[in-house]
């Protein structure tokens, strides 16, 4: 995660089309992980992606209300680039 953005723990030698990918990271958008993933045509899950739909459900459990179901996913996404990446 950011500033350490070089490091790669994980053996990236056997991905593969077949492969899909999640990241929790979401600083940098896309980790030189997910990059080499899609570049071998794996699917890939952003961490932007993974960060935003755990803090909807832990809002729909708190609150007792669907707001993953009443918000603009877009709308947050943008924002949430633009000021975290």
């Amino acid at each position: 995660m950011w500033p350490d953005t070089e490091a790669t723990p994980i053996d990236i030698q056997d991905i593969n089309e077949t492969d899909v990918l999640a990241d929790t990271i979401y600083n940098p958008l896309e980790t030189e992980w997910l990059q080499r993933g899609l570049a071998e045509g794996a699917k890939i899950v952003k961490g932007l992606d993974m960060f935003i739909a755990q803090g909807l459900a832990s809002a729909d459990i708190w609150f007792g209300e669907k707001f993953s179901k009443k918000i603009n996913l877009e709308l947050i996404k943008k924002v949430l680039k633009s000021e975290l990446c």
